[in-house]
C-alpha cells in the first residue's frame, strides 16, 4: 500500500471531527471536551500551514486513493533548536496494519529532509505499550521519564520521553 502525507482540506472536517471526538484517544492528548463541527471547520479554514511561524504542522495520512487513514502532528517546533514533538492518530478500524509505523517513517523523512529538523521527540505513557513498541521500532530511544507529568483521569501519570536524532545533519 502506498501512503502519503498531505495538507488538511475542508473535506477532512467530518472525519477529523470523528477522530478528535474519539474519547478513547483523549487520555493521550490534552482534549477534555468534544469539539463541534463548527470548531473543526474553523480550525481547518484558519490553519497556518507554515510550521515555522505556527510552531506546528498537522497532516493527513492517506492511502493511494486519497482515503484519510489518520493524522500526524509536529508541534512545539523550534526552528532555532531544530527540534519538535510528534504525535499521531490512526483510525480505530485501521489499527494493527502497520500504518502507525509507516506514518512515523513519512513524518521522519519530512521533518529531517524538508524541514531540516535535527531531533524529534514524543511523550508516551509507560502503560501505552503499543506506542512504546511503535516508537522504538522506528529508532526512537527512551531519553528520560517525567514524573507525574500528565493528568490521566483523576490522577497524574509519568510519561516517557522518547527522542530520535538525525545524525546526518550537523
Amino acid at each position: 500500500m502506498s501512503l502519503r502525507l498531505r495538507a488538511l482540506e475542508p473535506e477532512d472536517a467530518a472525519i477529523m471531527l470523528q477522530w478528535e471526538n474519539d474519547r478513547d484517544g483523549w487520555q493521550y492528548s490534552d482534549t477534555v471536551a468534544p469539539l463541534s463541527g463548527h470548531q473543526v471547520r474553523e480550525y481547518i479554514a484558519n490553519y497556518d500551514a507554515d510550521p515555522f511561524s505556527a510552531g506546528q504542522l498537522r497532516q493527513v495520512l492517506t492511502d493511494e486513493s486519497g482515503v484519510a487513514l489518520g493524522l500526524v502532528d509536529i508541534f512545539d517546533l523550534s526552528a532555532f533548536h531544530a527540534h519538535a514533538f510528534v504525535g499521531l492518530y490512526v483510525a480505530t478500524e485501521r489499527r494493527r496494519e502497520g500504518l502507525g509505523r509507516a506514518s512515523i517513517e513519512l513524518l521522519k523523512e519530512y521533518a529531517f529532509n524538508t524541514l531540516g529538523l535535527r531531533c524529534l521527540a514524543a511523550l508516551i505513557y509507560p502503560d501505552n505499550i503499543p506506542s512504546v513498541r511503535l516508537f522504538e521500532s522506528v529508532g526512537f530511544k527512551q531519553s528520560g521519564r517525567l514524573p507525574n507529568w500528565r493528568r490521566k483521569g483523576l490522577t497524574f501519570s509519568d510519561v516517557l520521553l522518547y527522542t530520535l536524532t538525525n545524525n546526518t545533519h550537523h
